[in-house]
């Protein structure tokens, strides 16, 4: 749970450069494949990330439902990208101008239920770091290279002239 705003920008920002990473590493065209009919496909996840987020934000007052909603998932990589970096910066935005610290211990309603607002950022947080790990094990399945998050991947380490931690 965040007590100050400028806590969770730190975190918000660090958490979108590896989102954008991500995105970033999937081969273009490869977002559409499906390893299996019961897992997601890697567009599916980015654009369920970027409506989540756009959601979330509608439900707790951070945007007008009214404002430049995004209906339409974007058809490439590239795209997707764009658009969670925007929807991104608009949030990190909207909390600067619309909360206060002492706020974040106010409770909101959300999916049906209450929670306080400094939780509710935890959560959109880790909902994209949910969705982003599950990216990275469909990326290595299709034989893509995974940019390292929260610290170096297998060609990461590899690079650095070191055996791959198992």
């Amino acid at each position: 749970m965040y007590r100050r705003i400028d806590d969770f920008i730190a975190d918000w920002k660090n958490e979108d450069l590896m989102t954008s990473r991500i995105f970033s590493a999937v081969t273009e065209g490869a977002q559409d494949e499906s390893i299996h009919k019961d897992v997601r496909s890697l567009g599916f996840l980015s654009w369920h990330i970027i409506q989540t987020m756009q959601m979330m934000a509608i439900q707790v007052s951070l945007f007008d439902a009214s404002e430049n909603i995004i209906n339409e998932q974007p058809s490439s990589m590239a795209d997707l990208q764009a658009t969670y970096l925007s929807l991104s910066a608009r949030i990190g935005d909207a909390v600067q101008s619309k909360w206060l610290n002492s706020e974040l211990e106010d409770e909101v309603e959300i999916f049906g239920r209450t929670m306080k607002k400094g939780k509710l950022l935890a959560i959109l947080r880790d909902h994209g770091a949910h969705h982003r790990s599950q990216m990275t094990v469909i990326m290595r399945v299709q034989g893509m290279k995974v940019p390292g998050i929260y610290g170096p991947a297998k060609e990461e380490w590899e690079a650095m002239g070191m055996a791959a931690q198992q």
